[in-house]
């Protein structure tokens, strides 16, 4: 059984594996994750503070494991990754306000694109073969990376705290706690193509899901019916709310919230109170499966459940170490997440946790189970 320190249990070692060997883990947090889909959806990405990019890929030969297939080392860290589905190629964005572009097979690393701040998230558009890029320089940018200009340049007005990239929209948290939503297709338009009173409105912008002064942590996007999103969000206090959009809904218009609960305790002081409370760092819809999400915290577990009733259906994970990324494979059978130093206690903290790479395998027959058991009321 691997421990993190001395006093740190293991995750579900019954669910969940890791790189054997020590020498393919990152030696510093991981800031980022992204999956294959397809032919590719055994394999991922992630990028660390170590200024390394690994890709790896699950095997299943005799027992299940995680291998390394490949590690780039960068100038400077990266904070955010993206597997291009079709090309086979990496997307990072860094620190240093680049966006760079690396070929597994040639283990080529070129420059596409840069910002005037740190490049926080960045996305592969597959179906227009464009890159999507967000900083802390309050700008959106889209790439064309075989010209590496940039074919938009939004202001957004706002620091990008969180986002998210599913079905050909971009969702965005904000360093005000307003959630703002915008089809790809409208971002892309040229202002004079733009219905009337769409410039700015190409985005819907709805308030904070949360009270007080929670700031944004995570999102997520999920399906529901031919014109209505649900919208994920996860909180520093712990919160998780799901909303629902309508596509057709521009301007600063309210979310409708379904549901609103507090899924990842543990004491801390926070200011001057002392709470109950640790940061969501991910949560996501399981695809095919209505009204069931996972979520990942701070304090180091991982639950799955029903939002509807806020059931709690399986804990995935309990390590008692922070979470300090997770993301699903796009099948759902698979979470890739971190444990390790997420620097809520400051510089004197930083040795404390070794860094250390999981990838839980989804759980179907709990699913199955509290299908059962819904049916039964």
């Amino acid at each position: 059984m691997y421990s993190l320190n001395q006093n740190s249990p293991s995750p579900n070692n019954n669910l969940d594996f890791t790189v054997l060997n020590d020498d393919e883990q990152p030696k510093d947090s991981i800031s980022a994750f992204s999956w294959g889909r397809g032919s590719q959806n055994r394999s991922f990405v992630c990028s660390a503070w170590d200024s390394t990019i690994r890709l790896y890929d699950i095997t299943t030969e005799g027992t299940t494991q995680v291998k390394q297939k490949a590690c780039f080392q960068t100038d400077d860290p990266c904070v955010s990754v993206s597997f291009c589905l079709d090309t086979g190629t990496i997307l990072a964005g860094c620190i240093n306000n680049s966006i760079l572009q690396v070929d597994p097979e040639s283990r080529a690393i070129t420059t596409i694109g840069s910002h005037s701040d740190a490049v926080k998230d960045v996305y592969w558009c597959q179906d227009q073969g464009l890159v999507l890029s967000l900083s802390y320089d309050k700008t959106l940018k889209v790439w064309d990376p075989r010209t590496q200009s940039p074919v938009q340049d939004l202001d957004i007005g706002q620091k990008i705290i969180c986002s998210t990239f599913n079905f050909g929209y971009l969702v965005m948290g904000l360093g005000d706690s307003k959630i703002m939503i915008g089809k790809l297709a409208h971002i892309l338009a040229e202002n004079r193509n733009l219905m009337p009173g769409m410039q700015m409105g190409r985005f819907c912008t709805s308030p904070s899901p949360f009270e007080g002064d929670e700031q944004l942590t995570s999102l997520a996007l999920g399906q529901q019916g031919f014109s209505t999103f649900k919208i994920a969000a996860g909180s520093d206090y712990g919160n998780v709310n799901i909303s629902l959009y309508e596509t057709l809904t521009y301007g600063n218009v309210p979310f409708r919230s379904q549901t609103t609960f507090r899924p990842h305790k543990t004491t801390v002081p926070r200011s001057t109170l002392n709470m109950t409370v640790r940061p969501v760092q991910a949560v996501d819809f399981f695809p095919h499966r209505e009204d069931l999400i996972y979520t990942m915290g701070a304090e180091g577990a991982g639950y799955a459940w029903n939002y509807q009733n806020k059931r709690k259906i399986y804990t995935m994970m309990n390590a008692g170490i922070p979470v300090t990324k997770a993301q699903m494979s796009f099948d759902g059978r698979f979470i890739a997440y971190s444990l390790g130093y997420d620097w809520s206690q400051g510089i004197e903290g930083s040795e404390k946790y070794k860094t250390k790479l999981y990838v839980h395998q989804v759980n179907d027959e709990r699913f199955r189970q509290s299908e059962r058991l819904d049916s039964l009321f």
